[in-house]
């Protein structure tokens, strides 16, 4: 119950997080929370994404939130969300990122009734592969590829989102983001080699992924049933 209150208090509007003033509650996951907030001495919107109070002491989050932090200040590309602030807030991680008031496909997929037309699921995928690209030049493998982390931005312009299970695919197997023999991502979303090799998987599980979202983007159906 107190933890509950507490998130209800730090969802409210006024509410500030480091230098940003919470307007409102964006969503919530298992370990943090985003927040629509804008900094105390002006400027845009940000989504503010913050590390639950329950997760500090663990350190698999910890690890996720410091990683979205590493690979998205390396990543600097229009279809990628940049990374704008990050920093302490109560022995937390707060991280603040470009807002894309769009949503995400996901969601853009459901309000349109379960499928997205041809046309605009052509942008959104031309726009994802350019900054999938741009991720894959830099070395990195997203792994967790899916409709909630495709954004889309105030032009419209898709944007992925979510790096916290990114990882330099040119150091696979030699640094583990998780324990031996766990798997992070969503099943729906993952190649096969991503479940039987999580350590070494390379830029073409991310491809197949990413097929994958758009699949479901069009059909309202997953590639594979699960």
């Amino acid at each position: 119950a107190l933890a509950a209150e507490a998130d209800t208090a730090e969802a409210s509007p006024g509410r500030t997080v480091g230098p940003y003033e919470i307007e409102r509650l964006l969503g919530k996951g298992g370990m943090g929370a985003v927040y629509l907030a804008r900094h105390r001495e002006g400027g845009p919107n940000v989504a503010l994404k913050v590390m639950l109070p329950k997760m500090v002491v663990d350190e698999g989050a910890q690890e996720i939130f410091l990683r979205e932090i590493e690979v998205t200040r390396a990543l600097r590309h229009p279809n990628v969300v940049a990374l704008l602030d990050f920093g302490p807030h109560e022995g937390r991680f707060y991280v603040a990122l470009e807002y894309c008031p769009g949503g995400s496909v996901e969601a853009l997929r459901r309000r349109l009734g379960g499928r997205v037309p041809l046309p605009a699921t052509l942008r959104i995928a031309v726009d994802a592969l350019e900054g999938l690209a741009a991720a894959h030049e830099a070395g990195f493998v997203h792994r967790d590829l899916k409709p909630d982390n495709v954004l889309l931005g105030e032009n419209g312009a898709a944007r992925l989102a979510d790096f916290g299970l990114a990882k330099s695919f040119q150091q696979a197997g030699l640094s583990g983001m998780t324990a031996t023999g766990a798997v992070g991502g969503t099943f729906q979303f993952m190649a096969r080699e991503q479940l039987t090799s999580y350590r070494e998987v390379r830029p073409t599980t991310d491809v197949w992924s990413m097929a994958a979202t758009l699949y479901f983007l069009l059909t309202g159906q997953h590639p594979r049933e699960f």
